[in-house]
């Protein structure tokens, strides 16, 4: 099987390396200058090149392919790439390119197939990934090992709980080590429920906004008293506005984000569970802090560095009916300079009632869907940033990133028995500063860059 190698040509210019070196300064300061949320050309073609081909991007859900030739298209930054269960039930990731011209060999978005055949010369692939035939197969392919020109496969592709994640840097860290601390978090939902399995396709919507815009939005959790402050009004939401500042954002380093709305000590939250949910399910793996976070988490939500968000929480539209558990996952893709498109799975445990899953599914999608409210707020704030972040004026501008880190009332938790550095409440803003740092590193360093720690200290 050919496996698929990536070749590195563009180079960081002297003025564009003065330039990121900048951001870091600032960062130091608790400040992040607005251009890089802007539609910078050489930022943009940068990050295609140096960012998402050496990170682990999110590819799917297993159980979006559970049948054998089952495949769906998937990204990694624009490029176009078959996620499937190939005949031999082995999980692949393959370039979507005919090695002969590159012309595309799949043009669905999902399906099963037994076989590609690319539309322009016909050459044909199994869903294995290798070259059987092409038209005039004697007179064009004799002479040649088809062995050598099957399909470029990924062949860094690993999981976590189900989520598959792929890196085209050979260079780059196992999966483990690149989430790092982060999935001990992670675990008290995703290790918990062990079960889930996707509603259905995911949503997709384009946004007029840079996919860094994504990532802002979720983990910060100041802005629900403002850009969502409607939907307290109306009860939607089941956490009161005066309990959104409690629980903790935590920095588990490499640029991961996590923020947990935590209910007093003698609250079982679970995120709205009810409580058959949750007795079904073993919690033999977590150790004590863990499950007292599952019991008490009213909302996880967060990022895997640097696109792939989640989000666990409790919610109604109607506050006469019951708020409801939704989880999801997203991508923040990039579709062109200063253009992203979301992608949204939605999660739920197969052993759940038909009645619970269909409510679930429906709450997700009249809010935090395509055409829900929470995302129409959020794209609405996302085109402000891009639009100022672009501007002639606004891109000279710094942005305030200090809450927590010199102004504010958050604090760290000194005695947090877990692992990372964890703040006293959820309204700042220093988690940000180490995703830019770690963002700022992949765009400079030719080699693969280093893993930025949690620090030990906030100040």
């Amino acid at each position: 099987m050919a496996e698929l190698s990536i070749l590195r040509t563009r180079c960081v210019s002297e003025e564009l390396d003065r330039r990121l070196g900048a951001v870091e300064a600032d960062i130091d300061n608790g400040l992040v200058p607005a251009w890089v949320f802007g539609d910078d050309p050489e930022i943009y073609a940068l990050e295609r090149e140096r960012l998402f081909p050496r990170v682990w991007s999110f590819i799917g859900h297993g159980s979006e392919i559970p049948e054998l030739g089952d495949h769906v298209i998937r990204y990694i930054g624009e490029d176009s790439f078959i996620f499937i269960r190939s005949s031999d039930d082995e999980v692949r990731l393959f370039f979507n390119a005919c090695r002969h011209r590159g012309n595309q060999v799949c043009t669905v978005e999902r399906g099963n197939s037994k076989s590609f055949q690319c539309p322009y010369h016909g050459w044909t692939y199994t869903n294995t990934g290798e070259l059987t035939t092409a038209p005039a197969h004697e007179d064009v392919l004799s002479g040649m090992d088809r062995k050598e020109w099957g399909l470029l496969e990924v062949t860094r592709l690993e999981q976590y709980r189900g989520l598959y994640f792929a890196c085209l840097d050979p260079q780059a860290p196992s999966l483990a080590d690149y989430m790092g601390d982060a999935t001990y978090y992670l675990d008290i939902f995703f290790g918990l429920f062990d079960d889930l399995e996707v509603a259905g396709p995911p949503q997709r919507s384009t946004w007029p906004t840079t996919w860094k815009a994504g990532f802002d939005g979720f983990g910060d959790d100041y802005h629900l008293i403002t850009l969502h402050r409607s939907l307290f009004e109306i009860g939607a939401l089941a956490i009161p506005p005066a309990a959104n500042i409690l629980g903790h954002h935590i920095i588990t380093g490499h640029g991961h984000n996590i923020t947990i709305t935590v209910a007093p000590s003698d609250e079982i939250a679970c995120w709205g569970n009810p409580e058959e949910v949750i007795g079904s399910y073993s919690t033999a793996h977590l150790d004590d802090l863990q499950i007292d976070l599952m019991r008490r988490s009213r909302v996880l939500v967060g990022t895997v560095f640097p696109n792939f968000s989640y989000l666990v929480f409790p919610i109604t539209i109607d506050p006469k009916v019951p708020a409801t558990p939704l989880a999801q996952i997203r991508m923040w893709l990039p579709r062109g300079n200063g253009r992203m498109e979301a992608w949204i799975w939605n999660l739920i445990p197969a052993r759940v009632s038909a009645e619970f899953r269909e409510r679930s599914q429906l709450i997700a999608i009249q809010t935090f869907g395509s055409g829900g409210v929470f995302d129409q707020d959020d794209g609405l704030a996302g085109h402000g940033i891009n639009r100022t972040s672009s501007s002639v004026i606004g891109r000279s501008m710094k942005l305030n990133y200090q809450t927590g880190f010199g102004i504010g009332t958050a604090e760290q938790v000194e005695d947090w028995p877990g692992p990372g550095v964890v703040t006293s409440h959820r309204y700042e803003e220093n988690s940000y500063r180490y995703t830019f740092r770690q963002w700022v590193r992949y765009l400079r360093e030719d080699s693969y860059p280093d893993l930025i720690p949690a620090p030990r200290t906030l100040a």
